[in-house]
C-alpha cells in the first residue's frame, strides 16, 4: 500500500453542543444582586454612578456627611477641625474626603439613603450642591473680609508704634 492510496476511514460525528464532562463543575449561576440598607434597586446602582462629579459631597463634606446618615464620619471629620492638636490630620482627611465625596457621592447617596428614582436622586443633590456653593462663597467671602480686617489692623499698629 503506498501513502497516498486513499483509505477508508469511519465518518466524522457530527458536531453538536459540548457537552461537559460529568466530572466538571457546573458553570455558576449569577447570584441575584445583594439588597442595599436603604431598600433601592441594586440594579440602578450603575446609573447613580454615571451621574458624574458630586457638588455637594466636595464642597461640604462634613454636612453632607451628616446629612446622608453617615454620622461617625462626619462629625469625626468635623472633629479633626474643630480640635486643635488635630488640625494637621485634618490638613489630610478633608482634601481626601472632598475628593472621595465629589467622586463617588452619588453611590453613596443611593446607598444609604432611600429614593424613588435615579431622577430623585439627581434633584435633591442639586440642593445639596446649591446650599454647598452658598456655603463656600460665604465662607470665602469672610475669609476675605478678615484677611482685609488683619491688614487694616496691621496697619494701626504700625501706625501706633510709630507714634510712640
Amino acid at each position: 500500500m503506498d501513502s497516498n492510496d486513499s483509505v477508508d476511514l469511519p465518518p466524522e460525528p457530527e458536531a453538536g453542543p459540548v457537552q461537559a464532562a460529568p466530572w466538571a463543575p457546573a458553570p455558576p449561576t449569577p447570584s441575584p444582586p445583594v439588597p442595599l440598607s436603604s431598600g433601592n434597586a441594586p440594579e440602578l446602582l450603575g446609573d447613580a454612578r454615571n451621574l458624574g462629579w458630586n457638588w455637594g459631597g466636595f464642597l461640604i463634606p462634613y454636612v453632607w456627611l451628616i446629612g446622608h446618615g453617615r454620622l461617625t464620619l462626619g462629625f469625626l471629620l468635623l472633629l479633626t477641625a474643630c480640635v486643635p492638636f488635630l488640625g494637621l490630620a485634618h490638613l489630610v482627611f478633608y482634601p481626601a474626603a472632598a475628593l472621595y465625596l465629589g467622586l463617588n457621592g452619588y453611590e453613596l447617596a443611593w446607598r444609604e439613603q432611600p429614593y424613588h428614582s435615579v431622577h430623585q436622586l439627581e434633584e435633591r443633590e442639586r440642593v445639596w450642591m446649591f446650599w454647598g456653593a452658598a456655603l463656600f462663597i460665604v465662607f470665602f467671602v469672610m475669609l476675605l473680609v478678615a484677611l482685609v480686617y488683619l491688614r487694616f489692623l496691621a496697619g494701626q499698629v504700625d501706625d501706633f508704634i510709630e507714634g510712640l
